[in-house]
Formats: C-alpha cells, sequence, structure tokens
C-alpha cells in the first residue's frame, strides 16, 4: 500500500449559499433555497427545492451558530413582515444618503 502524500480528512457538510425570494404583485410568495456540498475547500452546486407558501406555517428558529434549537418560533407571515421591514429600512437609506427624500 502506497502511503498518501499530506493526507486530509475534511468534514462535509450541505448548506444554503442563496435564497431567492419572489414576491408575486398578483400571486403568493415564494421561497427558493440553492444548496451546496461543501467538503473542504470545495464548493460544488447540488440543486435547489421551492417552499410553499403557507403564512401560518411556523417555523422553530436555530442558532445560526451551533444549530441548536432555541425556543423561538416565527411564522412565514411573521418572516414576510422582517424582510419587508429589512427591505424598507435599507431603501429609505439609500435613497436618503441618495438625496433621494421623496
Amino acid at each position: 500500500m502506497t502511503a498518501l502524500y499530506k493526507p486530509k480528512t475534511y468534514q462535509g457538510w450541505t448548506r444554503a449559499y442563496h435564497v431567492h425570494m419572489r414576491n408575486h404583485l398578483n400571486g403568493l410568495p415564494e421561497m427558493e433555497f440553492m444548496e451546496e456540498e461543501v467538503i473542504g475547500p470545495k464548493h460544488e452546486p447540488i440543486g435547489s427545492f421551492q417552499a410553499p407558501f403557507d403564512p401560518t406555517r411556523i417555523y422553530h428558529r436555530r442558532s445560526a451558530e451551533t444549530g441548536e434549537l432555541t425556543g423561538e418560533t416565527m411564522t412565514q407571515a411573521d418572516f414576510l413582515e422582517w424582510i419587508y421591514s429589512i427591505y424598507m429600512q435599507e431603501a429609505i437609506a439609500r435613497d436618503t444618503a441618495n438625496g433621494d427624500n421623496q
């Protein structure tokens, strides 16, 4: 058996590297999650899936650092309200910085 030169052991995982929100004018919002597999320094896209919109669906919050449940929950409607609030605050800050106060 030949010894490996600089053998490495990498931990791999799957992660969402892109989240796309569609806020249709005359339809239900959509969320699409694009995933990739990470193994060491390699990042390979592996596909995507969509989450159907249900304003009453409950999500259990997880720590982004540990993945553990925090005990807090929110509905999809709550989530969309947060996204809207973030968008409005950032858009107003952008417009104020550009001198567009209309």
